[in-house]
């Protein structure tokens, strides 16, 4: 996963938590008619904004992303320098 998507990630996250806080204290300021699924959607909507947030918070802090334009890793591989004629 790239910078660019955790950021978004980040982001959506921290909105749809705030989405769904912001609904649940108005069902409980307001109590309308079908106060409990309103609630129940605030709450759904703070867990999985929080957690989509938080793990995304936790691989960037990490570095556990991709650079765009990064070079691949050498995964301990030596790589045998050979000229133009295929002598090593």
């Amino acid at each position: 996963m790239t910078k660019g998507r955790l950021t978004i990630r980040i982001i959506a996250g921290g909105y749809l938590a705030y989405v769904g806080f912001g609904l649940a204290r108005d069902v409980i300021a307001e109590k309308p008619e079908n106060y409990l699924v309103y609630l129940l959607f605030g709450v759904l909507f703070m867990a999985v904004g929080g957690a989509w947030c938080f793990l995304a918070l936790r691989r960037y802090i990490r570095r556990d992303y991709e650079e765009l334009w990064e070079e691949p890793k050498d995964e301990g591989k030596e790589e045998k320098d050979i000229d133009r004629k295929g002598n090593e």
